[in-house]
């Protein structure tokens, strides 16, 4: 989109820009207020994914280079977030269980300890936590959202209370509390699965710790 858009429409680009703003904010809050009220495990990752682009999109129509490279950064990091949350409950879980209903998981951390361990750094990592790519990808999209459109881009940010709220409530709700009674005992994550796991958890907090890998290739 960087690359098509505002080299080659730079004038639509910048005449849209408010529409495009408007449109993405309406998208973010919309979408994680959908999320909020969805059980279906799958669902819940697909419509955070939704939120995070639109995210993405606030940055690059920015048009400065602070809010493109954010973008860029975090499409990146999203790249490795998003596709590890859905090996966990689209995979894993699945998997064993052939239930994706949140309220059918409880007190994972009990009786896969590991597998848990995973899905609340890659929980904290899509919310935007500090020494997570998705940080300084979501910190410099919104920085130079604010600095095109100060009161839109204030807005926007807000969507980062948000995607906590809806992602610490199913990271809450799979890992703590008791054992669920529908769920039998069962083995924690295989090699390949861990092996799968650490290669997109690793670079997402590397490059959270030393982004200027990323930022001075870009």
């Amino acid at each position: 989109m960087t690359s098509l858009l505002i080299p080659t429409l730079s004038d639509a680009t910048l005449i849209y820009t408010p529409l495009v703003y408007v449109i993405s904010l309406i998208t973010i809050f919309y979408v994680s207020l959908i999320t909020l009220r969805q059980t279906d495990l799958k669902v819940i990752i697909a419509y955070s994914s939704i939120s995070h682009m639109a995210v993405c999109i606030l940055g690059i129509f920015s048009n400065t280079l602070t809010g493109i490279t954010g973008s860029l950064l975090l499409s990146l990091a999203h790249g490795l977030v998003s596709p590890a949350l859905f090996i966990i409950v689209g995979g894993i879980l699945y998997d064993r269980y052939h239930n994706r209903l949140v309220y059918y998981f409880q007190g994972l951390i009990s009786y896969m300890p590991i597998l848990s361990i995973y899905f609340i750094l890659l929980s904290f990592a899509n919310i935007g936590t500090p020494l997570s790519l998705n940080f300084i990808g979501e910190f410099l999209s919104f920085t130079g959202a604010i600095g095109k459109s100060p009161i839109l881009g204030s807005l926007a940010a807000f969507s980062v209370l948000l995607s906590a709220c809806y992602q610490m409530k199913l990271t809450n709700r799979l890992t703590g509390g008791i054992k669920s009674p529908y769920i039998n005992l069962t083995a924690d994550c295989t090699y390949r699965e861990t092996i799968l796991m650490l290669a997109l958890i690793i670079p997402t907090i590397f490059l959270g710790i030393f982004p200027n890998f990323s930022i001075d290739f870009l």
